[in-house]
């Protein structure tokens, strides 16, 4: 495939740009092989250099991934899906698809100062503190997912939340529940997209290009039969390996059309 001589970009740059077309177009499906550099040199009528410079622009987007000895191949990720209709358990979710899922408890600290996002979902007043508890949860055996748990210290101090400790059964909703009669009530999230830090690439095993999903979820509960009085309980900071989890949302719809516009069904 020669290239157009009127096109003014680089040779890698169109290289990497046919390459990402076949994948998109799933012409090279997840788990194909693609051509070898040799192959690739004798297809663009170019140098080995310009074909190992596409390719590193295609690993560097988190498409192909590289074996040695046996080359370029496309990336075949298999995520969990996750169904924000409800509340969800990352566990139950990965068995439910034919994964393997774990949640691991690293540290619980505090009191803290918080972070400033946290403390204003958790309507803190300046000097008031939280319980963290930290989370690494894995999907296949492999890091998916961290997850920091924000709680208000003067509200949790005296429950197994504030304890190094598995609360099982139930966990940490289980025991707002039975030490302080708080019952969930619901939840809001709000999620973004960026790419990972440093330490975040060691925790999560993050190949080169793949970016994190940011979920931050506040959770509300209030005593039975007070629904109207939820308070913000919990925040929890989640970031998501972006190749291992789809959040699907399903949204029911509240509005027709009718010739007076958009009315309430």
């Amino acid at each position: 495939m020669p290239f157009n001589p009127t096109d003014p970009r680089p040779p890698y740059r169109r290289i990497a740009e046919h390459l990402r077309d076949l994948i998109y177009s799933h012409k090279l499906a997840p788990g194909d092989r693609l051509p070898s550099e040799r192959e690739l040199v004798e297809q663009f009528g170019t140098a080995q250099a310009t074909v190992r410079q596409a390719l590193a622009v295609l690993k560097t987007e988190g498409l192909i991934d590289s074996v040695h000895g046996l080359g370029y191949f496309v990336r075949q990720p298999s995520p969990v899906i996750h169904r924000r209709s409800s509340t969800g358990h990352f566990v139950q979710e990965a068995k439910a698809q034919g994964h393997t899922g774990d949640q691991r408890l690293l540290e619980v600290t505090g009191p803290h100062d918080p972070p400033p996002d946290v403390a204003a979902r958790l309507d803190l007043e300046d000097g008031e503190h939280v319980i963290v508890r930290r989370y690494l949860l894995l999907l296949d055996d492999e890091p998916a997912q961290l997850a920091d748990s924000y709680f208000p210290a003067d509200l949790v101090r005296d429950t197994r939340i504030a304890e190094f400790i598995d609360i099982v059964p139930g966990g940490v909703h289980a025991e707002l529940q039975r030490a302080l009669s708080l019952e969930v009530q619901q939840f809001t999230e709000d999620l973004t997209t960026r790419m990972p830090s440093p330490q975040e690439i060691q925790a999560l095993r993050l190949s080169p290009g793949t970016p994190v999903v940011r979920l931050l979820r506040t959770t509300y509960a209030s005593p039975p039969g007070h629904e109207d009085e939820a308070r913000p309980v919990e925040v929890t900071d989640y970031v998501l390996a972006g190749d291992k989890h789809v959040l699907s949302y399903q949204i029911r719809a509240t509005e027709r059309w009718t010739d007076d516009g958009w009315t309430p069904k």
